[in-house]
């Protein structure tokens, strides 16, 4: 069965507006976001229940996010670039997908504060959250592969990657040099927090985007252990510095429905 906006009916009233600028911006055969998988649901009907989680979590969003409209409002006018209004459309449903972690993850409050992005309480403690979502890039972050044969260019790409192989280093480096590079907004929420969490997005939350998203995001996303410890080694790293004065957590969101690790525990 073909899929229709008005069967997903939080995404209809939360994130319309986007879809009506994506349908005037590119050709109807250029990926836009959400329209796509809408149009293209009857050849692939995985699409469908990618759809349903994404319109359950808006829907969930609007409930637990005082501020959600303007969390949504802050880009209502789309680039008039199809890439570029696509990376804005994805980058915000990271902001979604963080609001619903952070509610899993038993986090209250939550509230959208445009700069930092995010802030929650948690067992008596408020924190400022900053959410960010690698997207396609070369240089040591994209080298993930055991081994490839061919290309994403020509069409026809193989890849192997192992736990043994380059991907958890690569995806370390990533993290640790997102954090330099968002950590000056996580400052800007002053003393008062008790703590400040960097929400990095591995690339694919809902939807497989190809070139907006980490080069082998799928494969790493389901590799939770080599994950966990890329993770790990990057907050170990970014903390002997001594230069990121309460970053109390880093966060890896692996996407759709999976559970996100956090670094260090919340439980500790």
């Amino acid at each position: 069965m073909k899929g229709r906006l008005s069967d997903y009916p939080s995404i209809q009233g939360s994130l319309g507006s986007w879809l009506r600028q994506l349908e005037s911006l590119g050709s109807p055969d250029e990926y836009r976001v959400i329209l796509s998988e809408i149009g293209e649901s009857e050849a692939h009907p995985e699409h469908l229940e990618t759809l349903r989680l994404l319109d359950e979590h808006v829907r969930l969003a609007t409930e637990v996010c005082r501020g959600f409209t303007r969390l949504i409002g802050e880009k209502s006018k789309l680039p008039t670039d199809l890439d570029e209004a696509n990376k804005t459309v994805l980058n915000k449903l990271s902001e979604v997908r963080a609001v619903v972690g952070l509610h899993r993850l038993n986090f209250a409050q939550v509230e959208f504060t445009e700069s930092p992005d995010l802030k929650a309480e948690r067992e008596g403690r408020t924190f400022a959250v900053e959410v960010t979502r690698f997207g396609y890039s070369e240089g040591k972050r994209s080298l993930v592969w055991d081994e490839q044969w061919g290309s994403l260019e020509d069409g026809i790409f193989m890849g192997l990657m192992t736990d043994d192989g380059p991907a958890p280093d690569a995806i370390s480096e990533a993290v640790y040099r997102e954090i330099e590079e968002k950590y000056p907004q996580l400052k800007r929420s002053g003393g008062s927090v008790g703590g400040r969490i960097l929400w990095i997005s591995l690339g694919r939350d809902y939807f497989a985007t190809g070139v907006y998203e980490l080069f082998g995001a799928n494969t790493f996303g389901r590799m939770t252990r080599s994950a966990n410890h890329a993770l790990e080694a990057a907050y170990r790293d970014i903390a002997a510095t001594g230069g990121y004065e309460r970053l109390s957590h880093v966060v890896l969101c692996l996407g759709r429905d999976h559970e996100d690790l956090v670094v260090p525990s919340l439980d500790t």
